[in-house]
């Protein structure tokens, strides 16, 4: 029997009240990167120290900061987080029973994976499986550039709606590293890492939500995981990214991390089983939208 097992609501680990990914209420919910679903109906969060204070801000949700590379006691478990390498991509977690049974707990593989985390068990929820449609990161990045160069002399600022606050993370790192001004709009604006200049604002990230109305969108950005629908796009650009990990990251990924049995939806564990990469998967499980 495995340590960890998803269901309808999520994921969740045998003999400890944690949750991951949890799509109703719990009392404690691990978080390993800025990019995941939170919800206020959570009594607590478990996060790596320095994404804690995005999570409050933006969820009102109180927070346990662990950090990085420090184990920390959790209901008869152990819980440590990898380092960070950057703001966009989702962190390792490795939760250990008492036994010594480790579970390797990933949100999504991030560009080439560099992993030393070897586990019995690994929980992922997102792999890029048709990733050829569409476009990677940097290339959305010099698309984003050649818009506002284009509107720059009618538009004070060029304002893109992204889907996941992951990919906009990502996005603003690459625009910054072009010496383009960025800012977080709309709810994301309440960020205290994304506090920036208001003035001389070259590009606006905002989330897809219902502020989308009042605001003035001049582009989008989904993931191939769900391209945003041509009638909220209309005929404005919409770039689809490639999803955070491919198929040849996760093979790889799957041998660093000592070969362990994969977990996560059964959607997702199905796709795998099609693609004969000969890892090793549970049953299906209980799978839901995402």
């Amino acid at each position: 029997m495995s340590f960890s097992y998803y269901t309808k609501s999520g994921c969740r680990f045998r003999g400890i009240p944690l949750t991951f990914n949890s799509l109703e209420p719990s009392t404690h919910e691990l978080a390993c990167g800025v990019g995941e679903r939170l919800t206020p109906s959570h009594e607590r969060i478990i996060s790596l120290a320095q994404f804690a204070p995005a999570f409050v801000n933006r969820v009102k949700i109180s927070a346990l900061p662990t950090p990085a590379g420090r184990t920390v006691q959790f209901g008869g478990a152990q819980i440590c987080f990898d380092e960070a390498r950057g703001q966009a991509w989702p962190v390792p977690a490795i939760v250990e029973r008492s036994d010594g049974l480790r579970c390797l707990v990933f949100q999504a593989l991030p560009p080439n994976p560099t992993v030393t985390l070897e586990a019995d068990e690994l929980v992922i929820t997102r792999v890029a499986l048709k990733s050829r449609r569409a476009l990677a990161l940097n290339s959305v990045v010099d698309q984003l550039v050649c818009l506002h160069q284009e509107n720059a002399s009618e538009i004070p600022g060029t304002r893109c709606a992204v889907q996941r606050l992951d990919l906009a993370w990502a996005l603003a790192d690459g625009l910054r590293a072009r010496d383009i001004p960025v800012r977080f709009s709309g709810v994301w604006s309440r960020l205290e890492s994304a506090v920036a200049s208001r003035t001389d604002c070259a590009v606006k990230l905002c989330p897809v939500d219902g502020h989308l109305r009042r605001l003035r969108v001049d582009a989008f950005v989904s993931s191939i995981e769900a391209p945003l629908p041509t009638e909220l796009v209309g005929a404005r650009p919409h770039y689809v990214v490639k999803d955070i990990g491919t198929v040849e990251e996760l093979r790889d990924f799957f041998v660093q991390a000592g070969r362990p049995r994969l977990i996560g939806p059964a959607h997702l564990l199905e796709a795998i089983d099609n693609l004969g990469l000969s890892i090793s998967t549970t049953v299906s499980q209980a799978s839901f939208d995402w």
